[in-house]
């Protein structure tokens, strides 16, 4: 169902269009967490090191395609706030024509780097084979992972986010079913894991293009519009490739933590997989909030409304307290339990002591993050929200302010204190950009402000 953000409560508006997102992140984590669980029963925590290893540098390559597809997304919903119906139709053509040329260059240029990258970041023998198996396989799905995030972003653009939710719950049980069989019944180990997210992701995104084109006309282009427009291309360009670098910055800010986690051997490594799980999860709920801020801005910034603006920037500050507290609290009471489920394996090489090693890295990073997590959110939602007002020079400057801090704090501070030092260089990194993100938002909300009174 469409919604129309330009009117209404914004925190009732926000806060409805976050929960079934929430919902979907969440299963998606979900299933991740599940897969990974398969991983480490049938296979070990050797390859679950190796899959953590992996998802890092994927992060890099997908995060770039599935930043720019949502910069191409703000665009389009900065169209249906401003009523420009010839413009969603340009928009949606546009964002296809850009979805097509960026996955065949990232899928290349990750096939083509993976294996040099694991080798630069000091990948233990043990994590490398399985790590290089899921990372070339998942390069090989890329259209099908990136075409559903696309997909599912131009329905959110004009409000509908209950759809993408129905996808993607068919998706993750689909998921489930083929980790069952690839990984557990099959015994293909990370080979199976990453075929079966590529095969759910496929199943998904192709419906959701389908209804896209079936109950919602007024998005589909007609022939005349699916000629390719410069003036959007470079409008389009503008925002996604932006947002797209932000997404890569922080992968490689991420992959030159892993190579100082690397140095610490496969328990520290296999806990430390197991820590960016759960921490995953909680990034999901704030980056749920982060795109129904954005669409709500997006809409409201092409209708040129933008004291909702600032009303929406509030609700949001109140939304992400409440999800703080709620998941940080379901962290501290369950965090043995969570970890436990991780370390049902059957391999005969990980001892009690090794189980122990494991949990207790996994537990001392959550430790330090868990009390950070407002910032994180702040952070994740207010930067959406900047550039849903076309702004994105801050937002990448402040991801490269993560990178530094970072960088500096995996390499710097573990070199002095240890694995400590690893669980606060992203602290670091968060606050960092925090206080550039905070600034930036100010200024903007003032400008904007000034103009309306105008």
């Amino acid at each position: 169902m469409v919604k129309d953000m330009t009117k209404g409560n914004p925190l009732k508006l926000i806060s409805t269009f976050t929960i079934p997102f929430l919902i979907g992140n969440l299963i998606q984590q979900f299933y991740v967490l599940i897969s990974t669980i398969f991983v480490s029963v049938f296979v070990g925590p050797q390859a679950l090191g190796g899959v953590g290893i992996a998802s890092t540098i994927s992060f890099v390559m997908f995060g770039f395609a599935v930043g720019s597809c949502n910069g191409f997304c703000i665009v389009l919903a900065q169209r249906f706030g401003a009523k420009r119906k010839k413009g969603i139709k340009i928009s949606v053509a546009t964002s296809m024509h850009l979805y097509i040329v960026f996955t065949i260059f990232i899928t290349i240029v990750s096939i083509l780097l993976t294996k040099p990258i694991l080798k630069l970041i000091d990948t233990p023998p043990e994590n490398f084979e399985h790590a290089y198996t899921f990372a070339i396989i998942s390069y090989c799905g890329t259209f099908s992972q990136v075409a559903y995030n696309l997909f599912s972003g131009m329905l959110r653009s004009v409000g509908d986010n209950k759809t993408p939710l129905i996808f993607l719950i068919i998706s993750a049980g689909l998921n489930i079913c083929f980790d069952f069989l690839t990984v557990g019944y099959l015994q293909m180990g990370t080979k199976g894991a990453a075929l079966s997210t590529i095969a759910a992701q496929t199943i998904s995104s192709i419906p959701c293009l389908i209804f896209i084109y079936k109950h919602y006309p007024f998005m589909w282009p007609s022939k005349k519009e699916w000629k390719i427009n410069r003036n959007y291309i470079l409008a389009q360009i503008k925002i996604g490739i932006p947002m797209g670098l932000e997404f890569s910055v922080t992968g490689i800010g991420l992959i030159l933590l892993q190579k100082a986690v690397n140095k610490f051997g496969k328990d520290i490594i296999a806990g430390f997989a197991i820590a960016m799980r759960v921490e995953n999860l909680i990034i999901a709920s704030f980056i749920a909030l982060a795109t129904a801020t954005a669409t709500f801005t997006a809409q409201n910034f092409g209708a040129q409304n933008f004291i909702r603006i600032k009303q929406g920037a509030r609700s949001t500050l109140i939304i992400g307290a409440f999800l703080c507290v709620v998941f940080g609290g379901i962290l501290m009471l369950l965090w043995d339990q969570i970890t436990g489920l991780y370390l049902l394996t059957n391999d005969p090489s990980t001892t009690e002591i090794s189980k122990i090693t494991i949990k207790k890295a996994a537990r001392q990073y959550i430790d330090i993050a868990i009390f950070n997590f407002p910032i994180l959110c702040i952070l994740i939602t207010f930067r959406s929200l900047i550039q849903a007002t076309n702004k994105t020079l801050i937002p990448l400057l402040a991801g490269f302010c993560e990178l530094l801090m970072r960088t500096i704090g995996a390499f710097i501070l573990s070199s002095f204190i240890g694995y400590i030092g690893i669980c606060l260089s992203p602290i670091c990194a968060w606050w960092g950009a925090f206080f550039m993100v905070i600034i930036a938002y100010f200024v903007n909300i003032k400008k904007l402000l000034k103009k309306q009174k105008i």
